[in-house]
C-alpha cells in the first residue's frame, strides 16, 4: 500500500500439488508519469476513423505539484435565496473556504440589490484571512434584488496575484439579473471583455428560475463547466462535491499534439484544466 501515501493493489497466487523449487519472488513496476493516458481507436474501411483520449495525473500528486490557485467565489444573497437555500449555501461556501491551499488567493463577493466584497482585492488564504472569510460568510443575510453585472465587474476587478497561479470564478445564482445590466447577450459580452487573465467560471444555478442561456454561455466561453442544483439541502453536497474535484489543479492551460496523423473534429475545443482525481477525455 506504499506506506499509506497511493493506491492500494492485491496479488494472488495459488500453489499446485507441486512444491516450489525456488522461492516465490513478485515484481512489479510503478508509472512515475505525470499523466497516464489510455488510447481508444476505431477504424473500419475507407473512413476516417475515430479516437477517444483519456488522460489523468497520477495518484498522490505531492503539495509542490499542486498549483497554487486565485478564487472569486460570488454568491446571490438576493430575497429569493431566503431560507434554505441561503442556509446551504453558507455551509457549502464555509467548506470552500476552510479547504483553500496555503499557495492560494481568494475573495467572496455576494450580490444582491448591491455587492459587497470580503476585500477589495484578493487576499492569501492564510490561517487568519481564512477564518475572517469564515466570519464574513456566516453573517451573510438574503436581501434585495439580484446584480449579477456590478458583481462580476467587481470579481475581475479585485484580482490580484500572480497571472501564472489559475483564476477561477464559481458563481452561484437562483435568478436572473434584474438590477444594473439586465440583457444576458451583453452580461457575457461585458465578461469576455473583462477576462483578460483567461479566468475559468463556473456557473451554478440553484431553482427553476435562472437564465441558463447566461450561465452555459458564461461557463462554456471561460473554460468553466455549467452545473444546476436543486435549492434544497442537497445543494450544500453538491458544491462541495465539486470544490472537491477541482480544488487540486495540477495541470493548466494544456494542449494537445498529435504527431504523425491529421486530428481533426476534436471534442472539446479547448481542453480543461487537469484536477487531482480528474480524467481529461478528448474525443475526434
Amino acid at each position: 500500500d506504499n506506506g499509506g501515501k497511493g493506491s492500494k493493489g492485491v496479488a494472488s497466487f495459488e500453489q499446485n500439488a507441486f512444491s516450489l523449487a525456488d522461492d516465490f519472488v513478485l515484481t512489479w513496476s510503478v508509472d512515475d508519469a505525470d499523466v497516464g493516458i489510455t488510447l481508444l481507436l476505431q477504424k473500419t474501411g475507407d473512413d476516417s476513423g475515430y479516437f477517444m483520449l483519456l488522460a489523468s495525473p497520477k495518484d498522490g500528486a505531492r503539495e509542490k505539484e499542486i498549483i497554487g490557485k486565485r478564487v472569486s467565489f460570488v454568491v446571490d444573497t438576493s430575497g429569493s435565496m431566503m431560507g434554505e437555500k441561503i442556509e446551504a449555501t453558507k455551509r457549502a461556501l464555509d467548506y470552500c473556504v476552510a479547504h483553500l491551499g496555503e499557495d492560494d488567493l481568494f475573495n467572496v463577493i455576494t450580490f444582491g440589490g448591491y455587492v459587497e466584497s470580503f476585500s477589495e482585492k484578493m487576499v492569501a488564504a492564510s490561517p487568519r484571512n481564512g477564518s475572517a472569510g469564515r466570519e464574513f460568510v456566516k453573517k451573510i443575510e438574503p436581501l434585495g434584488g439580484t446584480n449579477i453585472d456590478e458583481a462580476l465587474q467587481t470579481a475581475f476587478k479585485s484580482v490580484s496575484g500572480s497571472s501564472k497561479a489559475p483564476h477561477m470564478i464559481v458563481f452561484l445564482t437562483d435568478g436572473r439579473p434584474t438590477i444594473g445590466e439586465t440583457d444576458a447577450k451583453k452580461l457575457i459580452s461585458m465578461v469576455g471583455t473583462l477576462n483578460t487573465d483567461r479566468a475559468r467560471l463556473f456557473s451554478f444555478g440553484v431553482g427553476d428560475d435562472v437564465n441558463t442561456l447566461l450561465l452555459d454561455k458564461l461557463a462554456e466561453e471561460h473554460g468553466g463547466s455549467p452545473y444546476y442544483l436543486d435549492g434544497d439541502a442537497r445543494l450544500e453536497g453538491d458544491v462541495k462535491q465539486f470544490w472537491d474535484r477541482v480544488s487540486h489543479p495540477v495541470f493548466s492551460d494544456l494542449t494537445l499534439t498529435v504527431d504523425g496523423v491529421r486530428v481533426f473534429g476534436t471534442h472539446p475545443r479547448k481542453l480543461p484544466d487537469l484536477f487531482c482525481g480528474g480524467q481529461l477525455v478528448v474525443l475526434g
